[in-house]
């Protein structure tokens, strides 16, 4: 139980209007850092980890990485936490809720109504909010807690969930103490915002609602605080004297354990007092996400200033500063004059910042060129100088991209690295020319990551579903809590590689079971669940007798039903019916569209009679005797014989 010893120093807010750091739990810093190296290295910002990695380097060269710097990653996180919507999205992930007789007030109806946050249900509300803060911030901790005291102890109570960020969690020893700021505040007596505090054990809690801040004669401020479960009450001193005393009675939350989980998975760090560090889903790639940042701005360099074969010319160019009108910025030589601060003495030189002390203009990109003074002759020993030009007066500098190369395959590397240390190395853009079992393998080691992932999360989503239960109905809550089904089976596949699968299987003659399932996701990709292509396929699934069953085959089904079936008999019609309405099943659909609108909204049992009826009209009854090929009866018995002799492979 809650005492108030527990609760008074945290009360005691610093110039940072939080709790002292000596209050605070031991990897408070660390769970702050860890997350703002997140966001770093996924900002489109130039991340200044960078330039340790060119601790020479002047500072007018990291100032143009900076400006030129691209984060390639920068979308690599977003597409993880995406990644993870798969889980609620899987046909096999389920919330199953219990079946209950005579119940007035349910968790169902509570935790499912659109109006439980601004996100709509409590299953939207976790998908929405700590899916991404999972990835982003795994020290977070997810809190549920009554917003507001029922009025009487007839009404329920209505738990909120809460997702306090890492920086906001004061104290957190696993199940047994708490200490979170609410994202939420108050509105003091002077119009400012307050604080709003969260205090929880193992079998209470309570709220400490910031309400006014008063100065004190020393020049202090003393804060004063509305706190859940202090009530004043009269009781008898030792001398029999009515005296007014405060008492706290902290209201109790009835769970199992304290309800207030972080939602990290990869722990890191922790101690004996309960006090836990988590690390993302996406710690272990960020070595390789650095590495490659750092090789991707080199070969931006690379291309700018190392690659483009610059041009030369025959010719005299001089700086662009020595026609220059100011004195002061005027190129003389390759340099440029250093004034007094009045202007009037000449203290020294510097060099031109534009020619670099050449004295001519260069160009310092491929965009440009270099001009080149021929050799003249200066004195009379120069005779060995030639002042011959070249024909033409110009050419093409040449640049080696073996560096660009070398650079370009160590990033790749260390991006492939980078995916599969999280096993997201699906994620990338696979190329066409990769095999059917690569794109396989990285496919079912995503799987088997989110598998994963989906049990530590699904896991989340029911102790959050557990918290509510039993803060709104207590002993009862059992009876209410539901199940939620881990998913197996995600949908990470696209059309194109649905397409290569069922070539696959189309040439590899597969069974028509492992086919169809294909086929039938192709037909969604290509035509949506709705349109009447997917539900004719649908529907010749659940009616066709023969799947798979080419019409050549159905017809020498037909041909061998008459040397094996007695002949006008009640089972030969209904074979013949039977093959007959497998070879015509789409033009029967197709004729009961257009005969009738309503056709899609009819029962199953009515589509087939409808179907039925149709072919009936088609086929008629049997040919008595049976016709053979030229057209007249057959009389005696009937030999059976393939078009073709199967044996012989040469024919055409």
């Amino acid at each position: 139980m809650l005492s108030i010893a527990q609760i008074t120093p945290y009360l005691s807010l610093g110039a940072d209007q939080a709790p002292s750091d000596k209050l605070r739990h031991a990897f408070y810093s660390e769970s702050i850092l860890l997350r703002a190296h997140l966001e770093k290295v996924f900002d489109k910002k130039y991340p200044d980890y960078l330039d340790i990695n060119r601790p020479k380097e002047k500072k007018e060269y990291k100032d143009y990485r900076k400006k030129i710097y691209k984060n390639p990653f920068k979308g690599l996180k977003t597409r993880v936490i995406k990644t993870l919507d798969y889980i609620q999205q899987a046909d096999d992930f389920e919330v199953a809720w219990k079946s209950l007789e005579n119940v007035t007030e349910s968790l169902q109806s509570y935790a499912t109504d659109s109006k439980f946050s601004v996100d709509g249900s409590f299953q939207n509300w976790f998908f929405e909010r700590v899916r991404p803060r999972y990835v982003n911030d795994p020290n977070s901790v997810m809190v549920v807690l009554p917003g507001q005291q029922p009025a009487s102890e007839t009404e329920y109570v209505k738990p909120q969930a809460f997702l306090i960020g890492c920086d906001k969690v004061y104290a957190h020893r696993k199940a047994t103490f708490a200490v979170l700021e609410s994202p939420e505040t108050t509105i003091m007596a002077d119009g400012k915002k307050g604080k709003i505090f969260f205090f929880l054990d193992h079998d209470s809690y309570t709220i400490a609602r910031q309400i006014a801040n008063q100065p004190t004669e020393k020049g202090q401020v003393a804060i004063n605080w509305e706190i859940l479960g202090v009530a004043s009450e009269i009781v008898l001193d030792p001398e029999g004297k009515e005296v007014v005393v405060q008492t706290f009675r902290p209201p109790l939350h009835n769970c199992p354990k304290m309800p207030a989980v972080k939602i990290g998975k990869e722990l890191v760090k922790s101690n004996d007092a309960g006090e836990e560090l988590y690390e993302s889903i996406l710690t272990d790639a960020l070595p390789f996400i650095e590495l490659a940042q750092g090789t991707q701005n080199d070969i931006q360099v690379e291309l700018n200033f190392h690659v483009s074969s610059e041009e030369w010319r025959y010719a005299s160019k001089r700086c662009p500063d020595a026609d220059s009108s100011d004195p002061n910025n005027r190129c003389i030589d390759g340099n440029k004059t250093v004034r007094s601060e009045d202007g009037t003495a000449v203290i020294g030189f510097k060099t031109c910042e534009k020619c670099k002390g050449t004295g001519s203009g260069v160009s310092g990109s491929g965009l440009g060129y270099i001009l080149v003074t021929p050799d003249t002759k200066t004195s009379f020993g120069d005779s060995e100088k030639s002042s011959n030009m070249p024909i033409p007066p110009g050419g093409f500098i040449p640049r080696s991209i073996e560096p660009l190369v070398k650079l370009v395959e160590e990033y790749k590397r260390y991006k492939e690295e980078a995916y599969q240390e999280i096993n997201m190395q699906f994620l990338m853009k696979t190329p066409y020319d990769e095999s059917g079992v690569s794109k396989r393998f990285d496919r079912e080691e995503l799987y088997r990551e989110l598998n994963t992932q989906a049990a530590h999360l699904c896991d989340l989503l029911a102790i959050g579903f557990a918290f509510i239960a039993y803060l709104r109905h207590k002993e009862k809550a059992v009876d209410q809590i539901p199940a939620v089904l881990v998913p197996v089976r995600f949908n990470l596949e696209n059309a194109e590689l649905t397409r290569e699968e069922l070539v696959e299987a189309v040439d590899k003659d597969f069974d028509s079971n492992l086919r169809a399932p294909l086929e039938k996701k192709l037909i969604a990709y290509q035509t949506g669940e709705d349109s009447d292509y997917f539900k004719k396929y649908e529907l010749r699934e659940l009616l066709n007798p023969y799947p798979g069953k080419s019409p050549e085959e159905l017809l020498f089904m037909a041909a061998s039903a008459r040397t094996l079936i007695a002949p006008n008999s009640p089972q030969m019609q209904a074979m013949l019916e039977r093959v007959w309405f497998a070879i015509n099943f789409d033009g029967l659909v197709n004729d009961c569209l257009r005969s009738d609108k309503g056709f899609w909204d009819l029962s199953i049992e009515q589509k087939y009679e409808k179907l039925l009826a149709e072919n009936k009209k088609l086929i008629g009854d049997l040919a008595n005797p049976m016709i053979g090929p030229d057209g007249k009866p057959v009389v005696g018995p009937v030999q059976l014989a393939p078009p073709v002799d199967i044996t012989n492979y040469s024919q055409t």
